[in-house]
């Protein structure tokens, strides 16, 4: 399956960002693996990010045509309050889900949907197909401390292990660099064998679409699971490495501007 997590981190008890964060494994059981899956979409226009974990086919291709349709038919363009933009969001899931062949889909399968109310004021859905239950949709607690949202997936427990063992108790434990450290760390460790290759970044801010991130990854860079080569354009976004700390698309090194973010003496 995957290893999916949501965080929000905030600045003197206000909400500031959400961030959606994934593996790029995609598995066959004992068949094979393939570490360049994309797991996260997110609009180039609007406040809203999805990602997935389980049923890659059907999710991967219903979430990229729900972003373009937002993007392209201005899906919410007056639709602003956030329970009505997941209702839209669920519906059209569970439309398209009704001839999928089901002998082919996993048991289950989840969607997580990242949104924003309003200034200091973010939200986020998970909607959830069960073979044994069928659908279901609630909306997730976001809180006004630095802390995760949702973890999902394969690799759900053993991420919460390894954060709760090594990261909680250094220096960054309960903010983004040490939630998204940590997913680094999970995935480099193999403990989850659905969980792999690069880490996949997206977040919110309080005014603005979502921001799409590259990441840097055992010395290589990746976009949405994507492996990006050298070219000119590349920091048109923007680049980070496992503590967050923006980099150099070309150089791949932190940027001379950008505040550092070491890792705690005690996880080197």
């Amino acid at each position: 399956m995957t290893t999916l997590i949501a965080w929000v981190a905030c600045d003197s008890a206000k909400q500031a960002s959400v961030y959606l964060a994934s593996d790029s494994r995609l598995s066959w059981d004992s068949k094979g693996y393939w570490d360049h899956g994309r797991k996260i979409f997110s609009s180039d226009k609007y406040a809203d990010i999805l990602g997935y974990c389980g049923e890659a086919l059907f999710c991967s291709q219903q979430l990229s045509q729900i972003i373009t349709h937002i993007d392209s038919c201005r899906t919410f363009e007056e639709v602003l309050e956030p329970t009505a933009r997941s209702e839209i969001i669920f519906n059209q899931i569970k439309l398209s889900f009704g001839p999928y062949p089901k002998a082919f889909a996993l048991p289950s399968f989840s969607v997580i949907y990242l949104t924003r109310r309003g200034k200091f004021d973010f939200c986020a859905y998970v909607i959830r197909w069960s073979r044994k239950t069928g659908w279901s949709k609630e909306e997730l607690k976001v809180k006004y401390q630095s802390s995760l949202i949702i973890v999902d997936g394969s690799g759900a427990v053993g991420y919460r292990v390894l954060h709760q063992n090594q990261i909680e108790k250094s220096d960054f434990g309960f903010n983004s660099r040490g939630y998204f450290y940590a997913l680094h760390r999970f995935i480099s460790s193999g403990r989850d064998i659905a969980t792999g290759g690069a880490p996949q970044l997206a977040c919110l801010y309080n005014v603005g679409p979502a921001q799409k991130l590259g990441t840097i990854y055992n010395g290589s860079r990746h976009l949405y699971g994507l492996e990006v080569p050298r070219s000119e354009y590349l920091d048109d976004i923007r680049w980070v490495n496992d503590t967050l700390e923006s980099c150099s698309g070309m150089e791949m090194s932190r940027l001379p501007e950008a505040q550092p973010q070491p890792i705690p003496t005690k996880l080197l």
